[in-house]
């Protein structure tokens, strides 16, 4: 009797853990998973907007040159998916410039044109003459958001600055055509102050430069930093007032070709702290074959950097670099392009080890050592 009473009671404690496992226990996926995107369309970009909601934009390309794009919110756990913007013309690029979630906003860049929209896909502000190194960036607080236009091939580009409560547009900069110099990369800083590197706007290679410039409306611009060797920069991201993180390209009259590099740099004592070679082939067309171009988004987590790199046979990677040390903690082969959830539990990724590129996502533990 009695044994059958444990027999019996340890089949009812096996059918509870069953109904937990099952039925109680929030679902997620344990392990890696492809992404199932909500449209049978090719993904152009992926950006975390809360721990479960994804922004996702894909194109299809209709005949010669007609293009149609879509954004959309997007739970890759359960892949409830919601359209945001849809758009589609003659070669016309629609991509995600940046997002404000406190703001219900988005900045986009649609063909030739600025905008910024809410979540429900209206247009709240437009700004004309978007160019195809266009930028725009919401500052840390959300009062603002800064952006560049014209930013097209040797043409004139300047820097403005929109508050986002009055719709007020102002001027930080002035370049016109013929200069030698026009606005490149931007960065807001964590006390919401703008910075932005003054490009070179002719020459063989018309993409960085080589002084950073602090830029606020009715107030002189101050040079920042100006590099002391050959880089020219095409991105930055703030550690510290002191500190910030640069990509940067190197030109190689020999070789006739541009390689990419991440630096760290101390701009208070102009010490290069580390730098990494993110492009050994010198192959800037690489870039353009999977993205819009050179990377210049930092995705960080602890004291760790998450990039993408080409290797010397032209293929993608994935690394994990020490932020103070630039030592190469981690590596996943034919991987690239991460973008890591706020709550720094899960990653999306391009995968790149098949016929075809995927989107992958999964626990971040896969990839870093978390310490």
């Amino acid at each position: 009797m009695g044994k059958r009473f444990a027999l019996l009671l340890l089949i009812v404690l096996v059918i509870i853990g069953a109904v937990i496992v099952y039925f109680i226990l929030p679902e997620r996926e344990p392990d890696v998973f492809t992404l199932v995107p909500p449209w049978e369309a090719e993904v152009k970009e992926v950006f975390w907007i809360d721990n479960d909601t994804i922004l996702i934009t894909q194109f299809s390309r209709e005949g010669e040159g007609d293009i149609e794009s879509r954004i959309f919110k997007f739970n890759p756990f359960t892949e409830a998916a919601t359209e945001i913007f849809r758009t589609s013309g003659w070669r016309l690029d629609l991509s995600v410039l940046d997002f404000s979630l406190e703001k219900d906003l988005l900045a986009i860049k649609e063909g030739d044109q600025i905008k910024v929209i809410n979540f429900s896909g209206e247009t709240v502000f437009q700004i004309e003459e978007a160019g195809t190194n266009t930028q725009a960036l919401f500052s840390p607080n959300q009062e603002k958001m800064a952006f560049t236009t014209f930013a097209e091939w040797e043409l004139p580009t300047n820097l403005f600055i929109l508050d986002l409560e009055t719709q007020e547009k102002q001027q930080v900069t002035d370049y016109e055509f013929g200069q030698s110099y026009k606005t490149g990369g931007i960065a807001w800083c964590q006390e919401n102050d703008l910075y932005f590197v003054e490009e070179f706007a002719f020459g063989t290679l018309t993409i960085g430069g080589q002084r950073i410039f602090s830029a606020q409306p009715e107030r002189e611009q101050e040079l920042f930093w100006e590099v002391s060797d050959k880089e020219q920069i095409i991105g930055f991201h703030f550690l510290n007032s002191e500190q910030l993180l640069s990509f940067f390209v190197e030109w190689d009259d020999d070789a006739m070709e541009t390689q990419l590099f991440l630096g760290h740099f101390n701009v208070s004592q102009d010490q290069k702290k580390w730098v990494v070679p993110l492009d050994r082939m010198g192959d800037q067309e690489l870039w353009k074959e999977k993205k819009t171009g050179y990377p210049t988004r930092v995705e960080m987590v602890e004291e760790l950097i998450l990039v993408t790199e080409i290797d010397e046979d032209g293929k993608f990677n994935m690394l994990a670099l020490n932020l103070e040390t630039g030592e190469k903690e981690n590596e996943i082969e034919k991987t690239g392009f991460p973008r890591i959830s706020p709550d720094n539990e899960w990653i999306v990724f391009s995968d790149f080890s098949g016929d075809e590129p995927l989107i992958k996502v999964g626990p971040l533990t896969n990839y870093v050592e978390l310490r």
